[in-house]
């Protein structure tokens, strides 16, 4: 199954305005990006993970996660191949949007974050698509006050989070900056966070749903993905770039990943241009 469907917001457009909402259900390969639209993109997503690249900088986002490409922001993703990625989105805009993201942690710098329980987040977002393109007043003015339910909804799953996603954060942030590093390890990533291994392990896997180990080839992959298809370097140089001393078992791991190998990967235009 690989359904798209979007529907067109008519209504008022004081204040918060939208414009479209939609889902997408079941993809086994998607890719989106660079987002360079005026408005915000808000995403539940539902089932399945992809790789972002936020602010220059990859970060794994998840089921059970809110996510927002804010304007212009030149952010890209791509889902894990042969993993079904359902996500639900609206599209709106607005001076005060912004400022509403913000006051319950969601910026420009850190626009994704894993929920506990995103039940409640995803039926609002149902109930945004079932009523978003009805000709009554009444349906539209629900729609805009669904807009601020979300708000409300994020805000307890922001402020139960925080803490613990400041070190996911940094987490990622030193797998992009050590991922070309062979010894670079889950080993490594947690004595650089002053955490105990297993500590560490536990977290990251409860807030993200994927291992650090994952996690890690993960960006390894992504960044590989990029230099396949944006440069012409031998595949060699490649892996060693991406921290891995053999070619061969580097090709492994990447057609794993991506499934299909470096060089089938290179030819195609599967990956985000």
């Amino acid at each position: 199954m690989n359904i798209f469907v979007e529907k067109i917001f008519q209504g008022p457009t004081d204040g918060l305005i939208l414009h479209y909402c939609g889902k997408r259900i079941r993809n086994l390969s998607h890719s989106f990006g660079p987002y360079n639209q005026d408005t915000f993109l808000l995403y539940y997503i539902a089932e399945g993970s992809a790789i972002a690249q936020i602010n220059g900088k990859n970060q794994e986002i998840s089921a059970k996660g809110f996510f927002v490409n804010f304007p212009n922001s030149g952010n890209v993703y791509q889902s894990k191949a042969g993993v079904p990625w359902t996500i639900k989105w609206i599209v709106a805009e607005g001076e005060m949007l912004e400022k509403h993201l913000s006051r319950i942690g969601i910026t420009r710098e850190t626009p994704y974050i894993p929920l506990q329980d995103g039940q409640q987040i995803e039926q609002l977002f149902d109930s945004m698509f079932e009523h978003f393109d009805k000709n009554s007043l009444s349906d539209k003015f629900y729609c805009i006050s669904l807009l601020y339910r979300l708000f409300s909804l994020l805000t307890p799953k922001v402020e139960k989070t925080e803490v613990k996603n400041a070190y996911v954060e940094q987490a990622y942030l030193l797998m992009e900056k050590n991922y070309s590093n062979p010894d670079f390890n889950v080993a490594t990533l947690s004595q650089m966070l002053g955490l105990h291994f297993n500590y560490f392990s536990v977290l990251f896997k409860k807030e993200t749903g994927i291992t650090p180990i994952q996690a890690i080839n993960d960006c390894r992959m992504v960044n590989a993905g990029k230099m396949l298809k944006f440069t012409d370097r031998p595949i060699k140089e490649i892996a060693a770039d991406c921290g891995f001393t053999d070619e061969f078992y580097f090709s492994r791991v990447f057609k794993k990943h991506f499934s299909q190998s470096p060089r089938a990967y290179r030819k195609s235009e599967e990956y985000i241009t």
